[in-house]
């Protein structure tokens, strides 16, 4: 080999090596750039914030991706949920070995104006999450949010579907009255079964154990609810 072409190989793969460092680096920064853009998404919808939502949607973020571990969700959501804090760290590793199931952006969403930004960028309102494949619209039923329930059925949300445990919205909005809501305290959640029964939730459905919306009602100290699903029930 003369000295000539030795030297052009050896220029050669200089240029290559450079143009390679350059690739990959690109190509990490953008990992990078989406990474934050989503972890802001997650942490606008955590505070409620709806215009720091659409700025991270409008600059890339996916409405549809989940935190990978959760952390970003359960520690922005500590107000509005019944985890012990001292719990998060064994909920995030039981979510990096893939035997907890995460959450999609709608689901946290507690405002009718998040749900509308969420979906209008492509958010899937009967996207599922957690180990129970529960959709937004049970979320919000279950927490006893009638205008975010509003918004998902005005956004397509199925009304009748069910989690992997067999329940559905309206199962969701009265498995627990008897004991996570107070007498006198279940306003809320006679807007919630209202706005699902407009919306076309079948009153009769029963879980895998036989039980109707109706029966669980009946268990608690809520008599309107009960009224309003026993004449569904008697509906036509």
């Amino acid at each position: 080999m003369t000295p000539g072409r030795r030297r052009f190989i050896v220029v050669a793969v200089l240029l290559l090596t450079a143009a390679l460092g350059v690739t990959f680096g690109q190509v990490q920064m953008g990992a990078a750039r989406r990474a934050r853009v989503q972890q802001a998404l997650w942490q606008a919808v955590g505070r409620g914030d709806v215009a720091a939502a659409e700025a991270a949607l409008r600059r890339g973020a996916d409405p549809n991706v989940m935190p990978s571990d959760g952390q970003v969700m359960w520690g922005s959501l500590d107000k509005q949920t019944f985890i012990d804090p001292r719990a998060w760290p064994l909920l995030v590793q039981l979510a990096r070995s893939r035997r907890l199931r995460s959450y999609p952006p709608l689901y946290f969403a507690a405002e009718p104006g998040m749900v509308r930004a969420l979906v209008a960028h492509g958010a899937d309102p009967d996207g599922t999450g957690g180990p129970d494949f529960r959709t937004p619209l049970m979320q919000a039923a279950w927490r006893g949010r009638p205008a975010v329930a509003r918004a998902l059925l005005a956004s397509g949300a199925d009304v009748n579907r069910r989690s992997r445990s067999g329940f559905t919205a309206l199962h969701c909005a009265t498995s627990d009255l008897k004991y996570g809501v107070l007498p006198g305290a279940e306003g809320p959640y006679v807007q919630v079964v209202r706005a699902l029964l407009q919306g076309g939730a079948d009153a009769r459905a029963r879980t895998p154990r036989g039980m109707t919306a109706l029966a669980f009602a009946q268990r608690s100290p809520h008599r309107k609810i009960e009224r309003i699903l026993r004449g569904a029930e008697a509906a036509p």
